[in-house]
């Protein structure tokens, strides 16, 4: 308000001439004349000097413009600038505190009780408050200065917000911020006050003895994701006191190392069979934390889901279909925070290994149940592929290789959120041994196990002949196949090659195979399948004790998760099928996830008859194929399939009625793809209904591929193959 009063009582004297002096013998008013400096002249007089230069600048370089004369003279000494303030007028801040107590009264009746010092203080604090701020402050009620929100804009830009600061006001404010921060005041730049204030921060959220205050203020800054990297430059200069507890700390604390050492205690506290109630105490806390979004490390959620599992979970399962289903709806979840829990602490078999214990003796109970019933295990894994491509409509399947169900689930509940989207969890079981060439042939209606992969496509084009195989990482706007399969090896090809090291690569696929199912249902796929060869067992971090002997016969083949065999093998605890595989008649397994005493790294492995082998997604994403606006399509194909000369002309028809809101119109991307994909010219268009869109391209190889999309959606509308016609072009007779 005091800038309003200020600029009404200008106003007031120049709207009747072009002259106004204003009196302030002691300068204190001097923080209002930035408020008028953009409306009109200020000129400054000091002394009688001063006001003579004044006076002819006002009269030869400002005769037609407003001027308000800010003499810092008292009023009975102004000679050569009198006449203006006889005639013309005077504002009096002689005394700053009168000024602002006569307004303050006139606009609210409220005389002020605070003193001067903390009046002229509001004054300046006060550009931009209301009037019941001003009345707040007058009486009492409300501090003009508030320490709080200075101090969080103080420390985001030391340097810039301490030069907004009048002289007084910044001596309270540096008084005020070593007061709140409980530290002698001492001579600093406006940056080392700023990590002083940050650092006491840091050590009461470390020790939790913050005050609600500066707790308030931290809360304010994480809460910005404009400061999430000035809070980080002042964590990298900030050191931990090394006597902290972590389990005493703040659980919106900063300190991923914090977390780290919870980590430790719990895996000490595993191994020595000690309590560990205070360390889950700490990781529930943590994870609750709202403010700490931004720093607590992941991993805490996995150990979490780890100790609130239920191991009696399996206890009433009494099929192979009613064990699938409590997999998915409990263990699986394990089997996911587990994985990455081994991703986090690899380089750290100490603290890792009495985790994968724990991990270990939670798993026995579902591994029990599931061999029980492993004389149930019927392979269902046969023609999936094939039956989900023979579906109505545009049929999307990514096949991957090594895709475990906890994975697939993972990506389904990112993939779910999409508005408007079905999704059917149907699983299946692999063919055994669970490895490569047996699943994958099953999957693409191969009779028999084929290790060529392109023997295996081309079985699948025999039973549905449209049938498009491209790798996941081509799939892009150029991909218009009404069946289309996306091959995804990369889990098994790193899973195999790096062993545990893989697990970081295999934890960055979860987003890669959502991204993908996006795009296909918003290219316009109504339905997309996700489906596997088969899924993998972390072998872990192993002793040779842990792994499983290798029984005594002659004709054998040991694989690391599986027996090959054409004699019974006898007085094992090994699982016999006779299955024919290879030139083998029998296939055995051992009762666990651990492998087989065999050659090579372990880690990652599969092959066998776990669960987590075995039971594969089948997993289907749905979405209603809709027109939203005109139908857009291409008119001449039959033009286009025989192309004559450099150039051919597209001509694109928007059916629909104008008169209606939603189909009236349609904003389309027009793109034209060499063979290889490669994008050779997009363009975006508006098409109203009932109109014709030509537009000519010039061929710069062929064959070509056009492909008209939605803008806004991404679905695709149509799409044309353009063909340069065999006969000899026109432009050659010339």
């Amino acid at each position: 308000m005091i800038e309003q009063w200020f600029r009404q009582d200008i106003e007031s004297h120049l709207n009747r001439a072009k002259r106004v002096v204003v009196c302030d013998t002691t300068g204190e008013g001097a923080f209002l004349l930035p408020i008028l400096k953009q409306e009109v002249t200020v000129l400054t007089a000091g002394n009688r000097l001063d006001e003579l230069v004044c006076r002819y600048k006002a009269e030869k370089y400002y005769a037609e413009s407003s001027v308000v004369f800010y003499s810092m003279m008292p009023k009975q000494e102004i000679s050569y600038l009198l006449e203006y303030a006889q005639v013309d007028g005077i504002v009096d801040l002689t005394s700053i505190e009168q000024y602002i107590q006569k307004h303050l009264f006139a606009a609210s009746g409220v005389n002020a009780t605070i003193s001067k010092a903390e009046l002229i203080l509001a004054a300046k604090l006060g550009v931009g408050k209301d009037l019941n701020w001003w009345k707040g402050v007058a009486t009492g009620i409300i501090k003009p200065f508030e320490i709080n929100e200075s101090l969080q804009a103080f420390v985001c830009t030391p340097d810039e917000y301490a030069a907004t600061l009048d002289t007084s006001v910044r001596e309270l404010f540096v008084e005020q911020l070593y007061k709140m921060i409980g530290k002698p005041q001492v001579k600093q730049t406006n940056v080392m006050m700023a990590q002083e204030t940050m650092n006491e921060i840091f050590d009461g959220l470390a020790m939790n003895n913050l005050s609600k205050e500066l707790l308030n203020i931290y809360y304010t800054l994480v809460d910005k994701s404009s400061a999430r990297k000035i809070m980080d430059e002042y964590l990298s200069v900030y050191t931990l006191p090394s006597n902290i507890s972590p389990l005493a700390a703040h659980e919106d604390h900063p300190f991923e190392e914090l977390d780290r050492e919870v980590t430790v205690l719990l895996s000490k506290a595993i191994e020595n069979d000690t309590d560990i109630s205070a360390a889950l105490h700490y990781i529930n806390k943590r994870i609750s934390s709202k403010y700490a979004q931004s720093y607590k490390v992941d991993w805490l959620k996995d150990l979490s889901t780890l100790f609130e599992y239920d191991a009696t979970a399996f206890n009433k399962v009494s099929s192979l279909n009613d064990f699938v289903e409590q997999y998915k709806s409990t263990f699986a979840e394990v089997d996911n925070a587990m994985r990455k829990i081994y991703v986090a602490w690899l380089n750290k078999p100490d603290i890792l290994r009495p985790i994968q214990y724990y991990y270990e003796q939670l798993a026995k109970p579902m591994f029990d149940r599931w061999y029980s019933l492993a004389k149930e295990y019927k392979p269902s894994q046969k023609n999936l592929v094939v039956e989900a491509l023979q579906q109505k409509g545009r049929v999307a399947v990514i096949v991957g290789d090594g895709l475990r169900l906890e994975i697939a689930l993972e990506v389904a509940d990112e993939v779910k959120k999409i508005k408007e989207t079905d999704f059917d969890d149907k699983t299946a079981f692999a063919l055994l041994p669970s490895v490569t060439e047996n699943g994958m042939s099953a999957l693409y209606g191969c009779n028999d196990v084929e290790l060529s992969a392109q023997t295996r496509f081309n079985t699948l084009k025999g039973q549905v002949p449209e049938t498009t195989i491209i790798a996941l990482d081509s799939l892009n706007e150029y991909v218009t196949a009404e069946k289309l399969v996306l091959t995804f090896g990369d889990i098994d090809q790193v899973g195999e090659k790096k062993q545990l090291a893989g697990l970081k690569d295999i934890s960055n696929y979860t987003s890669q195979l959502c991204g993908a199912i996006k795009q296909l249902l918003a290219m316009g796929y109504g339905r997309v399948y996700v489906t596997a060869d088969h899924g993998f067992v972390i072998t872990g971090l192993l002793d040779e004790a842990d792994k499983v002997p290798v029984p005594s016969a002659v004709d054998i083949k040991v694989g690391e998760r599986f027996i090959l065999s054409n004699d019974k093998i006898g007085g094992q605890h090994l699982i016999e099928r006779m299955d024919k595989f290879g030139n083998y008649v029998y296939q055995y397994y051992a009762e666990t996830d651990k492998p087989f005493v065999s050659r090579g790294a372990y880690g990652y492995a599969h092959g066998g008859l776990s669960p987590q082998e075995c039971i594969i997604p089948m997993f289907c994403f749905s979405k209603e194929v809709t027109q939203d606006g005109c139908n857009v399509y291409i008119s001449n194909k039959s033009d286009l399939q025989a192309v004559t000369g450099s150039y051919f002309t597209i001509k694109i028809v928007a059916e629909g009625d104008p008169s209606l809101l939603f189909s009236s119109e349609r904003k389309i991307k027009l793109q034209l793809f060499d063979a290889k994909g490669k994008t050779q010219s997009a363009t975006i268009h508006t098409i109203q209904a009932g109109n014709t869109l030509t537009q000519e391209f010039e061929i710069t190889s062929a064959p070509c591929k056009l492909v008209i999309t939605d803008f806004d959606t991404t679905q695709q509308l149509d799409s044309c193959e353009v063909v340069k016609s065999a006969a000899r072009d026109i432009d050659d007779l010339f």
